[in-house]
């Protein structure tokens, strides 16, 4: 994991999202005055019913949004959770506004071998060697490595997937109440 940052970045973007059994509102930041970074910064807010630590955050960071666009939220943020079109359409009326993001760097490395039988993707990697017999691919949080004999692979790749969590979303300093 990469060190934590704090960056102003101002709400670009805002769509409700339904898929795979979740919702919640995906949300697209655009950092401003840095150097560090410089592509849009994605954040998923997820708005479920129930009380998880997850769905309570995804509540809060969509409450904090919309007092910034001095827009009232429910006395109960749980009906957040029935209403995410509404909530959308609410929060892209926040848009353009500047807030302060606590984020961290993260990576995610894939592994590709194509063989005769098909393709096999190993996921979260974190090293990779050519041994003579076969390619020794060591897993995040797994001791042993998963061998792929070299005679059976006719192309490989490694893959790397960088990204920005949003650990939090706050009001800038000189934003106001």
């Amino acid at each position: 994991m990469g060190p934590v940052m704090r960056l102003r970045a101002t709400l670009a973007d805002v769509q409700a999202h339904r898929a795979n059994g979740e919702q919640g509102v995906r949300l697209r930041f655009r950092p401003e005055r840095t150097r560090r970074v410089e592509e849009a910064i994605e954040h998923f807010a997820p708005l479920a019913p129930e009380q998880s630590v997850r769905a309570v955050a995804g509540r809060a960071d969509v409450s904090r949004l919309l007092r910034l666009g001095r827009i009232a939220p429910p006395r109960d943020p749980a009906l957040l959770a029935h209403a995410v079109d509404r909530v959308a359409e609410l929060l892209l009326r926040a848009r353009g506004r500047e807030v302060l993001l606590t984020v961290r760097p993260r990576l995610r490395v894939r592994f590709r071998a194509w063989t005769d039988e098909g393709v096999t993707t190993v996921e979260d990697v974190e090293e990779v060697r050519e041994e003579p017999d076969s390619y020794a691919v060591r897993r995040r949080g797994h001791r042993l490595p998963l061998r792929i004999p070299r005679e059976r692979v006719v192309r490989h790749a490694t893959e790397t997937e960088t990204w920005y969590q949003v650990l939090s979303i706050d009001r800038t300093p000189d934003s106001g109440s």
